[in-house]
């Protein structure tokens, strides 16, 4: 069953991958283990997308992505082995060859530590297969009434709890288990714990492979540790809920836009704001991630908005165009009103005491972010004053977007716990932990961009060859090799 399963998910991952690196500019193998994770998620949330699409017009029309994704898989890979052709063929394989078969150490560590992350991850969540309570009295429950009753999406996801079941949420992870349970023609735990599976996975991999691209390998390795050494990365992935699936949507959004300002390149912008379409489309939260990004982007461009930049950022919005029109086309059919907004009272605002509950369970989640038993925030803090590097004009605008992003969204979560109107002690101890955790692989990227790495630190300090050269591998970059 399970080998069905990725079988099954396959042909979606590939057709991903294929429009990446079609999509994309050309990167060097320093850059292929991202494109093929972007490709990953891009492969997922587009079939989402279109499976949507399918089941909301038809079911007739539903049983005929296959055939589309399969017409375009084949043409993307026409036009993938052509442009291959063109730009060499000799120095494809030079560059695959590098990225395969000459890691260096922390490449080869990194590998090690994501297999046995793998190893641990897949037996805690085959100890629990029906995941958290929202993963099968919600996030699961929407894609067994999918399964059930085809032929009616609206009705299908209507349910006699509403307050609890969220009909309104966006539908990425259910479309996804009722498109592998529809293909298997049954309904089985092993489909979302092989997609719990792969976004977990897809996290660790995209943190280390965005590092790698904006940092080096060291930095890379640094932060994929802070990620897998965060207690919440496993308790809340192998639960099977989308907060995990959102935060690498979130992550691949800041990576690309990020890209886009060093390689002052739209097709990055875009690709960026097609992820935060996506994000939007894998849970409510992901709105609020959206504008947190446009907002945060603009108020570090105020002084820089020039035609290329407003073309990074006109580039964004087309990218989340299609995913943003789901999501709104989606909500307009569900005709329900978002729980938050159910006897709204405007006295809440004014409620100095909610305001001091708030602020000290968001400030115990943040100050032992992702779970750890250490406040691993005055670790951050400290490295950030102790270990700060020399930053250029456009590398401090870098670091400036993921600060104000994390302000704008922290604020957000604050907003929706000021404003619910569900007992808010419960609400806190029930979400706050998922929810400050989507923050928490933005702000890992944050303090590995700002700090000095591994390879730098060596470099500076004074220590022998012999000593050196087992931090240094052979691949290091030249300013290093010069300087030891």
């Amino acid at each position: 069953m399970i080998l069905k399963n990725i079988l099954f998910l396959l042909p979606v991952l590939i057709l991903g991958i294929l429009m990446v690196f079609l999509f994309l500019p050309h990167t060097t193998s320093k850059r292929y283990l991202l494109t093929l994770i972007l490709g990953g998620l891009v492969g997922l949330g587009f079939h989402s997308l279109l499976s949507f699409w399918g089941l909301f017009i038809s079911t007739t029309v539903r049983m005929a992505v296959v055939w589309v994704e399969w017409t375009l898989l084949l043409v993307l890979l026409y036009l993938c082995l052509r442009k291959i052709r063109l730009t060499s063929w000799r120095a494809f394989f030079i560059h695959l060859r590098q990225a395969i078969f000459s890691p260096n150490r922390f490449q080869i560590i990194f590998f090690l530590l994501l297999i046995g992350f793998i190893v641990t991850f897949v037996s805690s969540t085959l100890m629990k297969p029906m995941g958290q309570f929202d993963a099968h009295s919600m996030w699961n429950y929407k894609a067994k009434a999918m399964f059930i009753t085809p032929g009616d999406l609206v009705q299908a996801l209507r349910h006699p709890t509403d307050v609890t079941f969220h009909p309104d949420y966006p539908l990425l992870i259910p479309m996804l288990v009722n498109d592998l349970w529809v293909k298997l023609g049954e309904i089985t735990s092993r489909s979302p714990i092989i997609l719990a599976v792969f976004f977990t996975t897809a996290l660790v991999v995209l943190m280390y492979a965005g590092v790698a691209a904006l940092r080096d390998d060291s930095q890379a390795l640094m932060a994929a540790v802070l990620l897998i050494g965060a207690p919440y990365l496993s308790l809340i992935g192998s639960g099977q809920t989308a907060d995990i699936p959102l935060s690498v949507y979130l992550l691949a959004a800041i990576t690309l836009m990020i890209l886009a300002y060093r390689e002052n390149h739209w097709r990055y912008a875009a690709l960026s704001g097609f992820m935060a379409g996506l994000a939007a489309w894998t849970k409510n939260e992901g709105l609020l991630f959206v504008v947190a990004l446009f907002l945060a982007n603009g108020w570090i461009l105020r002084n820089q908005l020039t035609k290329t930049r407003m073309g990074q950022l006109a580039a964004w919005w087309l990218g989340a165009f299609l995913p943003l029109l789901t999501v709104f086309i989606f909500k307009a059919n569900m005709s329900v009103q978002n729980d938050l907004f159910v006897g709204f009272d405007w006295g809440r605002l004014l409620q100095l005491d909610r305001v001091f509950v708030i602020l000290t369970a968001l400030g115990k989640e943040v100050l032992f972010w992702g779970g750890w038993e250490i406040p691993i925030l005055a670790v951050f803090i400290a490295s950030m004053v102790l270990l700060r590097r020399q930053m250029s004009a456009e590398e401090k605008k870098e670091t400036g977007l993921m600060g104000a992003f994390t302000l704008i969204a922290w604020m957000g979560f604050f907003t929706i716990y000021l404003i619910t109107p569900r007992d808010l002690e419960w609400h806190l101890r029930y979400s706050a932990d998922r929810l400050m955790f989507q923050l928490y692989p933005p702000v890992v990227m944050g303090v590995m961009l700002f700090t000095l790495s591994i390879k730098e630190v060596v470099a500076k300090l004074p220590i022998g060859n012999r000593l050196r050269r087992l931090f240094l591998p052979d691949q290091m970059e030249p300013s290093l090799q010069n300087k030891s």
